[in-house]
């Protein structure tokens, strides 16, 4: 867990906002009494601007917190899409293989196979029909 302490001036007291993995929290520190030298209007403004910090801050922790989510939840999206990637070009490049030269489906070892048992037969079959397709011309 992290604490960020938010100080505005000499004459106030700051805010606090603790922000954790399980949760979001906000400590508000009371102001300070009102000092002699500030009239009630100005008082009241430095009031309201309290009030608005610290809500602006804890909304700031809170979207930094969705960031990281979110960062993460995309770095783990990637990582999926990276290994499909890498799959669907290996079953291309067998494809392609199997096109230009039927007889090297037997070259494909079981624990290398990327292809699901039905599309492999599928495969298969195409490989016989070009090796046919090739004693008769």
């Amino acid at each position: 867990m992290f604490t960020k302490t938010y100080f505005k001036n000499d004459a106030i007291a700051g805010f606090r906002v603790a922000s954790g993995i399980a949760g979001h929290f906000v400590t508000l520190i009371p102001l300070m009494e009102k000092p002699e030298n500030v009239n009630s209007e100005n008082w009241k403004k430095v009031v309201e601007l309290e009030n608005q910090i610290s809500v602006i801050a804890t909304q700031i922790e809170k979207d930094k917190l969705e960031i990281t989510k979110d960062k993460s939840k995309i770095n783990d999206e990637k990582t999926e899409t990276q290994k499909l990637k890498a799959k669907i070009l290996k079953q291309l490049a067998i494809v392609d293989n199997v096109l230009n030269d039927p007889e090297s489906i037997n070259k494909i070892e079981s624990y290398d196979n990327p292809f699901s048992e039905g599309n492999f037969a599928n495969l298969q079959r195409v490989s016989e029909y070009a090796i046919q397709l090739q004693e008769t011309t």
